[in-house]
């Protein structure tokens, strides 16, 4: 199971994640990976992520892992709806796979508007299709175990749950349109949307390994 997790943030990923630590490099080494890092962007390479020990994390599925290393490391290769932003001193959310979103006044319902055009990796099982509403129903309804997706065994595992327990109805009006209806105000159903572990996996890559 682990080995076929790690198989699915390997094809999620346009590079290696290899956690551990490792020995600093060399000033002469540095010097080479910044002249290196110079001029045109290049597709690839191993990105090496330093943990403070080691620990057996059991998966790498950011939609079943309720602890963070599991979702730092999807986070950092899996886009998201919306997203924290880091970099400001309060942490706000921000679009990232959707271009907007709107709420209406009594907050029973969420309209997100997609991003047109994204696609997933050229690869199977996938090859390269697009991104549409149908990905996001099947990241809320997957973390939410969802019979008609998650197979009832495996239901305790998904430790989040009841994250968007409070959502009543998904519609899909269009392929870039999202409408969550509430059953009723949830003052942290943003904040689920934008933590890491609310990735946007491929339906198809899910369903090669409906036993994982």
């Amino acid at each position: 199971m682990k080995r076929r997790y790690l198989g699915l943030l390997a094809f999620i990923l346009s590079f290696v994640v290899s956690v551990g630590c490792s020995p600093a490099a060399k000033p002469t080494e540095q010097a080479q990976q910044v002249q290196q890092a110079d001029g045109q962007p290049q597709r690839g390479g191993t990105l090496k992520l330093m943990g403070s020990g080691y620990v057996s994390y059991g998966t790498v599925d950011s939609h079943r892992a309720s602890f963070s290393p599991p979702n730092g490391f999807s986070g950092a290769s899996v886009n998201q709806v919306v997203k924290r932003n880091i970099y400001s001193g309060n942490y706000e959310i921000i679009p990232d796979l959707a271009e907007s979103w709107q709420v209406t006044p009594d907050g029973l319902t969420y309209t997100f508007k997609l991003r047109k055009g994204v696609k997933f990796q050229n690869v199977p099982p996938v090859n390269g299709r697009e991104f549409t509403s149908d990905d996001v129903e099947y990241m809320i309804k997957r973390i939410s175990a969802d019979r008609s997706i998650v197979l009832e065994k495996w239901t305790s595992l998904f430790t989040k749950r009841s994250d968007f327990e409070s959502v009543a109805s998904i519609e899909k009006p269009d392929k870039y349109t999202v409408v969550v209806k509430m059953k009723q105000a949830d003052a942290v159903f943003m904040h689920n949307m934008a933590t890491t572990g609310s990735g946007v996996f491929p339906r198809e890559l899910i369903e090669d390994n409906p036993e994982s």
